[in-house]
């Protein structure tokens, strides 16, 4: 029993393999009751998190785990309205799009580059070297000539 709540951590072996870094805590959300201040480790964090979700609206400031970061933004998106949540799933589609974009110009330009230094005679180990392509790709844009 630890500050009003059990915590338990096990190791689990499976098939004679043991797996390394897995804990589990078994929480009495009912028995634990602190409050946002009071809240002193990583767990403490989390489990206030899952008791209070619902009541959370703004992301304590002393939260350095990532996760935890990640799943007040998440949580948060359940009150959006659906222009909100759509606005944003545009956003998020207009930005994987321009990902997609830079992804092809850049690769366009390393196979530029690449026949360029095929039309040189460089080996093709060394134009995936420095254009960062596959010799599978050099090798391709060569059979292409």
């Amino acid at each position: 029993m630890t500050n009003g709540f059990t915590l338990l951590k096990t190791q689990k072996i499976f098939n004679e393999n043991y797996i390394k870094d897995i804990e589990f805590n078994f929480i009495e959300l009912p028995k634990f009751n602190k409050k946002e201040n009071e809240l002193e480790s990583v767990i403490d964090q989390w489990v206030y998190f899952i008791k209070n979700s619902e009541n959370l609206h703004v992301i304590p400031e002393n939260l350095k785990d990532k996760g935890l970061k990640f799943a007040y933004e998440d949580a948060d998106k359940h009150n959006w309205t659906k222009a909100e949540l759509e606005a944003y799933d545009y956003v998020l589609m207009r930005e994987q799009d321009d990902r997609g974009r830079m992804t092809f110009a850049v690769r366009k330009k390393a196979e530029d580059i690449a026949k360029r230094l095929i039309k040189l005679g460089m080996q093709n180990s060394e134009i995936a070297s420095v254009t960062e392509l596959t010799i599978e790709q050099v090798e391709k844009l060569r059979a292409e000539k």
